[in-house]
């Protein structure tokens, strides 16, 4: 807001404080209008007036706030190595095809995030919280055992590549609605995650790892 418009809206609140004062000092008459002075009828200022009856409601929209998606970056190679075992095979084809879901999961998330906010739109935040589960769901399982051979160490470091890089985009794209919702909007929509999580239970397994 300008300087001016600051000094606008002081002196308009200014004004109703005078008014205000003035109709309650004409209130103590009992019954009929304000009585008149050498000065002029008092005109009495209904209380409770909006000061800009233009404003928007709040939560209404997001004007001001960055609604510029967050930069992607490159993704790690997807690329199987030829000549590896069919456990190594395995892993990396697990690999792409978790990688693969889960930024098309973020791209969902910046194509359907909605431009009000979670107030006004909470049944729109409610499909951007079943996307963020989605995302733990896929990482419910795990990877399956490390190993000690060369193809098992040329794969941890792949697949470090690929975790390091979903990290900074996940982080990345929740500093974005962080910024689109504010921290309370933020808040709400961990707590609509949260009734994802109680709604879709996921069994805990274990299992017996093997070198390769």
């Amino acid at each position: 807001m300008s300087p001016t418009d600051d000094r606008a809206a002081v002196l308009r609140r200014r004004a109703l404080f005078l008014g205000s004062t003035l109709a309650a000092l004409g209130s103590c008459q009992k019954g009929g209008a304000p009585p008149e002075t050498g000065k002029g009828p008092i005109v009495a200022v209904p209380a409770g007036e909006p000061e800009d009856a233009s404003a928007p409601e709040p939560d209404a929209a997001m004007p001001g706030r960055d609604a510029s998606r967050p930069a992607r970056g490159n993704m790690p190679s997807l690329e199987i190595p030829s000549g590896v075992s069919e456990i190594a095979r395995s892993n990396y084809e697990s690999l792409v095809s978790r990688m693969t879901r889960v930024h098309g999961i973020l791209d969902e998330i910046e194509d359907v995030a909605p431009k009000c906010g979670m107030q006004a739109c909470e049944d729109k935040w409610a499909e951007v919280a079943k996307k963020l589960y989605q995302l733990e769901d896929a990482f419910g399982f795990g990877w399956g055992c490390s190993g000690s051979s060369a193809q098992a160490k040329a794969f941890d470091a792949r697949l470090k590549e690929h975790m390091d890089f979903y990290q900074e985009r996940r982080k990345n794209v929740d500093a974005w609605l962080l910024g689109l919702l504010g921290e309370q909007g933020f808040a709400r929509l961990q707590e609509l995650v949260e009734k994802e999580r109680y709604a879709n239970p996921r069994p805990c397994l274990s299992i017996a790892c093997m070198d390769w």
